[in-house]
C-alpha cells in the first residue's frame, strides 16, 4: 500500500515508518477511510512484546 502515488490515495514514507516501529514492538496500525477522510490508528500494548 506505501507504495502507491499520491494520486491514488498513497500513505507514504511516514506510515510506513510507523507501521514498522508499531509492529516491532507489538502493534499494529488500522486505516478507515471514506469518500470524506482517512482515519489513522495505531496500538500498542501496554507492556512489551515478549521476543523470540
Amino acid at each position: 500500500m506505501a507504495r502507491r502515488t499520491r494520486a491514488r490515495g498513497r500513505l507514504g514514507l511516514g506510515l510506513y515508518i510507523v507501521t514498522q516501529i508499531a509492529r516491532a514492538h507489538g502493534g499494529k496500525v488500522d486505516v478507515l477511510s471514506d469518500a470524506t477522510e482517512t482515519r489513522f490508528t495505531f496500538r500498542m500494548p501496554a507492556t512489551p512484546a515478549a521476543r523470540e
